[in-house]
């Protein structure tokens, strides 16, 4: 317990110091981007006055360093601003929209998790066989393809000539189901790699050999001795996953016109909306840094070798 509880202190602070970091390159990249951020937001033929109270707005009126402050500060309670075309509060568009961006993305890692179990194991159980080789052209094929031009692969084939699911929108399961393949399926190709060099190594380890001297099926010797401890690896390399899952559903949801988080900075970023573009990308760094939070806890739990060692 005591080792648990230090793994998790010490990630934690890791993880903190992450996001201050994260939330400092925003802030810098920001204020980077070259023109006026506030004349654009106002429009060409905008008077200086209305030029000048977007400046006020958005505050940067006022010197680097306060601005900085300001903005960490507003950090620490959740406090992201305005958004500067709607003037609605940018944490509540976030917050009724992020229940859509993650359910899509959990949506993609149950389909990833779904190919890439069975193909991984079957593929490194027997290693040059039929279904290794259809594995790996699965994998090549899976990196390869964009997941938006897979999303716009399978909006053509199911959506306008079958017509099984419907072209846009979030109102039922029946549209989540194209966008989930589509990241899913890129993710699904990453993962079989791992889960099938994983079952190789193990299938190749002496108490393999043990086991089928004794008698044991081939069957009985991958599941009961080779998959256990073939997954360990797959346990943190699956929780990052699903971290890239929520940024790459940023592309997915604009070709599917799905209203989430991804569609809405979009368009934010169209519009030079700031606030909202800040808030955003602190928003990914956080759940990436949970997710690889929940990772190293994970590795620190299942990894015997790593509980010896501390």
């Amino acid at each position: 317990m005591s080792y648990l509880v230090s793994l998790l202190l010490r990630r934690s602070a890791r993880t903190v110091v992450t996001l201050l970091l994260a939330a400092t390159a925003v802030f810098v990249m920001v204020r980077a981007v070259p023109g006026d951020a506030a004349a654009v937001v106002a429009g060409l033929d905008a008077p200086p006055e209305r030029v000048a109270e977007i400046r006020a707005r958005l505050g940067t009126d006022r010197p680097l360093y306060e601005q900085y402050v300001g903005w960490l500060g507003g950090l620490v309670v959740g406090d992201f601003g305005e958004s500067l075309v709607s003037g609605r509060s940018v944490r509540a568009e976030l917050a009724s929209r992020l229940p859509i961006t993650i359910t899509l993305a959990i949506a993609a890692f149950v389909v990833s998790l779904a190919i890439a179990l069975p193909l991984g194991v079957a593929s490194g159980a027997r290693p040059g066989g039929v279904v290794d080789r259809i594995g790996g052209v699965y994998s090549q094929l899976g990196i390869a393809i964009p997941s938006f031009w897979m999303g716009i692969l399978l909006l053509l084939a199911f959506s306008v000539r079958l017509r099984w699911f419907p072209l846009f929108g979030a109102e039922s399961v029946r549209h989540f189901v194209l966008p989930a393949l589509a990241l899913g399926i890129a993710r699904s190709a990453v993962l079989t790699r791992i889960v099938r060099g994983s079952v190789t190594a193990e299938m190749a380890r002496p108490y393999v050999a043990a086991a089928r001297a004794r008698g044991a099926g081939e069957l009985r010797v991958v599941v009961a001795h080779a998959l256990g401890n073939s997954l360990l690896p797959l346990i943190t390399v699956a929780a990052v996953q699903l971290g890239y899952l929520l940024g790459g559903a940023v592309i997915v949801e604009q070709v599917f016109s799905i209203p989430g988080v991804g569609r809405y900075v979009l368009t934010a970023i169209y519009q030079r909306d700031l606030p909202v573009v800040q808030a955003a990308a602190i928003v990914g760094a956080l759940c990436f840094s949970v997710a690889s939070l929940v990772a190293d806890v994970l590795a620190g739990i299942t990894n015997p070798k790593l509980r010896a060692s501390a």
